[in-house]
C-alpha cells in the first residue's frame, strides 16, 4: 500500500459516549460530551439543592438517554461540604470537574466557590473504555485458550 495515502491522517482518540452526572431532578448532565478528545478536561457549576446541604453526591453515568438512570452507571462519589460553607438552597456554587487522562482514568473533583474563594476536594475513580476493557478481555480469553491448548489437562 502507497504510504501517502496515511500521510495527511491524523488519528485521536475520543469518547464514544457522552459521560455526566445526574441532577436533583433526575436528568443526565453531560459533562464531557460525545465525540470530545482525550485527554480532556471540563468544569460546570452546580448549585445546593436544599437548605443545610452537607455533602455533594456525584453519581457519574455514560450513555446518551435524557434520564440518568437509564445510562449506564459508572460510580458515585461522596464529597462533604466544610461546616463554614453550609447554607441556603443556591447560596454556594460547586465547581464539579470531570478530567479524563489518556490511559482513560477518571478523575472527579468538586469545590466550594463563593465569592471568588475555591476550596477542592477531588476522588479519582477508574473507568477505562468499555472497547478498552473487551480488547483487554479479548486477549486474555485468546491467550487462555491457546495457553490451555498446550497443557496436559487429563486427569492422573
Amino acid at each position: 500500500m502507497d504510504q501517502r495515502v496515511f500521510r495527511d491522517v491524523l488519528m485521536m482518540d475520543v469518547l464514544p459516549l457522552p459521560i455526566g452526572l445526574e441532577t436533583a431532578d433526575g436528568t443526565m448532565e453531560v459533562i464531557l460530551s460525545r465525540n470530545a478528545r482525550i485527554p480532556t478536561t471540563v468544569t460546570k457549576y452546580f448549585q445546593t439543592y436544599e437548605d443545610d446541604q452537607r455533602g455533594l453526591t456525584v453519581e457519574v453515568y455514560e450513555g446518551e438517554k435524557e434520564i440518568a438512570t437509564e445510562n449506564d452507571h459508572i460510580c458515585y462519589f461522596n464529597f462533604a461540604l466544610p461546616r463554614d460553607k453550609i447554607g441556603k438552597a443556591g447560596e454556594f456554587a460547586h465547581p464539579v470537574t470531570f478530567t479524563m487522562n489518556a490511559s482513560g482514568i477518571l478523575q472527579v473533583q468538586a469545590g466550594v466557590h463563593h465569592d471568588s474563594e475555591e476550596t477542592p476536594m477531588s476522588k479519582t475513580g477508574i473507568f477505562i473504555m468499555a472497547a478498552y476493557i473487551l480488547a483487554l478481555f479479548g486477549f486474555y480469553v485468546f491467550f487462555r485458550i491457546h495457553f490451555a491448548e498446550d497443557r496436559d489437562i487429563t486427569a492422573s
